[in-house]
């Protein structure tokens, strides 16, 4: 090499252009992209103290909805009971069904599947449902969670329903009529 001066400066350049080509031209980064989901879980509410039997009919009528779709679906799993999981489902959930979908190169589409499934439930009065689809990330079935906290309980309720109602006015946001206030006096923590 005659000249590593130069040698050297070029690879600089050379580098320094690659950054500002990939910052000015560059598609960005993506953590978590949307993906074809492999598996949901349909969360079935229904308002009022129901018994056994009658959580055990409202979700035979579920499963007869859907279970004609097993072209699409590999593993149906319904289970009716007492749900809490760790505040996942909302509180009304008196039965989940746990879908595990066909491989995605001989189903439909994920989105499809989900329309036909909700297109078939909501003919059932009785019953709310949600359909959480698997994502990719964090884990985490609820999308937000906010925790809110004061040494004075008195500002706290009125707060709360100002940060509802801006929620509310914002677009995106699902269910905010459904967040539970739980509040607790912190006394010198």
């Amino acid at each position: 090499m005659q000249r590593p001066k130069l040698f050297i400066s070029s690879i600089c350049d050379f580098l320094v252009s690659v950054y500002i080509f990939f910052f000015i031209a560059g598609t960005g980064v993506e953590f978590f992209p949307q993906v074809e989901p492999t598996s949901a879980t349909i969360s079935i509410g229904s308002p009022g103290n129901l018994s056994l039997s009658q959580k055990g009919k409202l979700l035979q009528d579920v499963e007869a909805k859907i279970l004609d779709l097993k072209k699409d679906i590999k593993v149906f799993y319904a289970k009716s009971c007492l749900v809490d999981d760790k505040g996942m489902f909302p509180e009304d959930t008196i039965a989940i069904v746990q879908l595990e979908l066909e491989d995605w190169q001989t189903r439909r589409k994920a989105v499809e599947i989900f329309a036909d499934i909700t297109e078939r439930l909501e003919h059932i009065k009785e019953i709310s449902f949600q359909i959480l689809e698997e994502r990719k990330g964090p884990p985490s079935q609820k999308p937000i969670e906010i925790n809110f906290s004061s040494y004075n309980y008195d500002l706290l309720p009125p707060f709360v329903e100002r940060f509802r109602n801006a929620m509310t006015e914002m677009v995106g946001f699902k269910d905010v009529g459904k967040i539970q206030d739980q509040f607790l006096l912190l006394n010198g923590v």
